[in-house]
This record gives structure tokens, sequence and C-alpha cells, in this order.
């Protein structure tokens, strides 16, 4: 997990995935408030072993594939991780989900104004990597086939959302002069210009 400024956020999160997660890793790229305060007094609680790490944010995801090498560096024991937003809660229907996972990832139910399907669970030593310096996605390879049991309520009220848009333009304008072909990233500027007001 990636996480800046969401000590308002943070707490509901972690409550909801305690009682599923062996162990955590959390990446804070910078944050002004108490966010790791939070994160190392709730693990602490609950004698739940992890690591908080800290860099500064660069883009999406240069921060996510950072957390990604240091959740799979990292000495402690899990086999899968569950990667979350700050400001999405768990939610667990059936408490032994775990007990059939084989696959490399699987796509979890995300909702909030509408449900789809996104990579959420990812074996540790699989081959993927996350693409697009914002809207990024996990590139796995294939398709994550869904998983049931346990789902996520994104509840959109995460810190990146403000000024999101003109950061998110300011993202992609940088990211076409390296590449300015990049398809998925005009659509995505356009769309954030548009957002912004600036269109």
């Amino acid at each position: 997990m990636i996480v800046k400024n969401e000590a308002a956020n943070i707490e509901r999160c972690l409550v909801a995935a305690a009682p599923v997660i062996s162990a955590w890793v959390i990446c804070d790229t910078g944050s002004t408030d108490d966010t790791a305060g939070h994160i190392e007094r709730f693990f602490r609680r609950r004698d739940i072993p992890g690591e908080l790490h800290h860099f500064p944010f660069i883009n999406f995801e240069h921060a996510r594939n950072e957390a990604l090498e240091r959740a799979r560096r990292s000495p402690l024991a899990f086999d899968y991780l569950l990667l979350a937003d700050a400001d999405m809660e768990l939610v667990i229907e059936d408490p032994d989900f775990r007990a059939g996972l084989s696959a490399p990832c699987y796509a979890v139910r995300q909702q909030n104004e509408i449900a789809y399907f996104n990579t959420r669970l990812l074996r540790r030593d699989a081959d993927a990597r996350y693409k697009g310096v914002t809207h990024e996605f996990l590139d796995t390879g294939g398709a994550a086939p869904r998983l049931a049991g346990i789902w996520f309520i994104d509840r959109a009220s995460g810190a990146n959302r403000a000024g999101k848009f003109e950061r998110d333009a300011r993202l992609l304008e940088e990211a076409l002069t390296k590449d300015p072909t990049n398809a998925r990233h005009m659509f995505y500027l356009a769309q954030s210009r548009r957002d912004a007001g600036r269109l």
C-alpha cells in the first residue's frame, strides 16, 4: 500500500483488513500529517509485524512498483499481497477465502457508484508491474481469475482526491514528453483537462 496524508482514512482501512493479514508493508510517499504514526500504533496494538518505508512521490507507477519491490524483498513471512488503497474498506464475506489460493493474482470486486473487478491480490513471486503514471494498472501478463469471499468498498475519500485532475494532467503531460504517442496517456490527459475545467 502507498499512502500520503491519509490520517483521516487509514484506521478504517486497517481495521477492515487486519483480520486477514499476517504482516504488512506500507510505503509513505511524503505525509505531513500523522499517517505514519497511525499505522505504527495500529499494528503495534495488534502485534502484527510489518515495515513502514518512506520515499518521495514521483508518480503512481513509480510509487506502486517501489512498494511492490519492497514487499517482495521483505523478510516478513507472507505469500500474497493484498493491494488496497487507504480510502478502501475490505469486506470479508468468507474468512476462509485464502484456503484455495493458488493463482499468481486475483481480481477482487471493488465498488463505489459502480462495481467492477480489479487485480487486488497478488502472489508475492508473481511477475507483475504497474504501468501508467496515473490511472495505473497492474500488468500481470494475462487475465486474473475473480476471487469470491472478499470485496472492497471504495470510499473515494483519499487525500489524493484533492487537486486530482490538475495533478493527473501534470503527470500525464510530463509522461507524454517522454512517450508522445502513448494513446492511454493522451486519453486520460484529455479527460483530466476536461474535469479540471481546462477544455
